[in-house]
């Protein structure tokens, strides 16, 4: 079996924001749903460590 390896990380805050502050609006479930809806190539892609070959076996499956 290939090791797997992390590439790269996403934090997102969990608390509700401060009153007036560029969160205070946003659900925090929400916050992590957009987290969570990334898609792997696109991650690929941010952290600049793959090329196009590497990302084109991704998009395959």
């Amino acid at each position: 079996m290939p090791a797997a390896v992390i590439t790269d990380a996403v934090r997102t805050p969990l608390a509700k924001g401060k009153p007036g502050a560029a969160h205070a609006d946003v659900h925090p479930v929400d916050r992590r749903a957009e987290v969570l809806s990334i898609d792997d190539i696109d991650a690929f892609e941010a952290s600049g460590l793959a090329d196009a070959a590497t990302i084109e076996r991704l998009d395959r499956r």
